[in-house]
C-alpha cells in the first residue's frame, strides 16, 4: 500500500529536520522550493536526498 500524501509529506519533514534540526515545519510553504527556504548547504542537501531514497525506495536521478 502507497502512503497517501500527507504521510509522505510529514515523514520528508522528520527526515528534513534529523538534517536541520531548527526548521520550524509549520513555517514551510509549500508553493515554495525548499531551498529557498532553508539554509542548507550542499552537503545537508545531498543527505536529504539519500534519507529519501533509503525511506521511500525512490530513484532520484543525479541532475536533480
Amino acid at each position: 500500500m502507497k502512503p497517501d500524501r500527507s504521510t509522505l509529506i510529514q515523514e520528508s519533514i522528520h527526515l528534513l529536520q534529523a538534517i536541520a534540526p531548527e526548521l520550524d515545519a509549520d513555517t514551510l510553504a509549500p508553493e515554495r522550493p525548499l531551498r529557498q527556504q532553508l539554509d542548507l548547504d550542499s552537503m545537508d542537501r545531498l543527505n536529504f536526498l539519500v534519507a529519501l531514497h533509503q525511506r521511500f525506495q525512490v530513484e532520484i536521478p543525479e541532475s536533480d
